[in-house]
C-alpha cells in the first residue's frame, strides 16, 4: 500500500513544474471503464497532487488515432525531486534520459518517434516530481525495514498536446512506491526505474 505522506510532499512541486511547461516544446482515474473523458481544466485549476492511484484525464474530443508521430520532449526534473538525498546531477540527468527513452520505446508499433514537431504530431511533456532512491542494505531483510524507511519512490506528471488541439489532450499523474515483495528494492534506483517503465507503458496504452 502506498503511503500518503509522499503525495502531500509532492503536491507543491507539481505546481512549480507546470510553470516550466511553457519552455518545453509544445506538445479521471483509469478503471474498468477506461480513462475519464472530461473537459480539461486550466493549469491554475488542476489538482497538482501526485495521487497514489494513476489519475488520467483525457480531453472529450481527443482522437489519438489521427496522429501518426510523436515527439518526446526533454524531461524536466524538479529541484527537490530527491527530497534531500545526496544525488549527483549526472544521476538526475541519467534518470531524465531513462524516462524519455522509456516513453519513446513504448510509443506503439504504428506511431513514429520524430525530432521535429509537425501538425499531426503528439507532443509528450513529462515532469519528474519525485525520484527518491532505495537504501538496498536496509531492504535485505524484513526486520531492517522500519516503516518503509529504506524504500524509494517516484512521482510523475505527464501532459500530451498537439498543434491541432487547444489545451492538453491527456494528462497523467501518479506516485509509485517500492513494492515490498520485489527485487526492485535491492537496487538503489530499481523502484524509480520500474516506475518509469510502468508509466511509459500505461501512457502509450492511453494514446492508442
Amino acid at each position: 500500500m502506498i503511503s500518503s505522506t509522499p503525495s502531500r510532499r509532492a503536491a507543491a512541486s507539481v505546481a512549480a513544474l507546470l510553470a516550466l511547461a511553457s519552455v518545453v516544446p509544445s506538445a479521471g482515474c483509469r478503471g474498468s471503464g477506461g480513462p475519464v473523458r472530461q473537459a480539461m481544466e486550466s493549469p491554475a485549476e488542476k489538482d497538482r497532487a501526485a495521487p497514489a492511484e494513476p489519475k488520467v484525464v483525457v480531453a472529450p474530443d481527443a482522437d489519438f488515432a489521427k496522429y501518426p508521430s510523436v515527439f518526446v520532449a526533454e524531461v524536466v526534473v524538479g529541484q527537490d525531486a530527491t527530497q534531500g538525498d545526496d544525488v549527483k546531477p549526472e544521476q538526475l540527468r541519467t534518470l531524465a534520459e531513462d524516462l524519455r527513452a522509456d516513453l519513446k520505446s513504448a510509443r506503439g508499433a504504428r506511431r513514429k518517434v520524430v525530432d521535429v514537431v509537425g501538425p499531426d504530431t503528439l507532443v509528450v511533456k513529462s515532469f519528474i516530481v519525485r525520484a527518491v532512491p532505495n537504501s538496498p542494505l536496509r531492504n535485505l531483510a524484513p526486520q531492517t525495514q522500519v516503516r518503509r524507511a529504506g524504500y524509494g519512490y517516484a512521482a510523475i506528471f505527464v501532459e500530451v498536446n498537439s498543434a491541432q488541439h487547444k489545451g492538453p489532450l491527456l494528462t497523467f499523474s501518479h506516485e509509485r512506491s517500492t513494492e515490498r515483495f520485489s527485487l526492485e528494492k535491492l537496487s538503489e534506483w530499481g523502484s524509480v526505474e520500474k516506475s518509469f517503465e510502468t508509466w511509459a507503458a500505461q501512457i502509450a496504452d492511453l494514446m492508442k
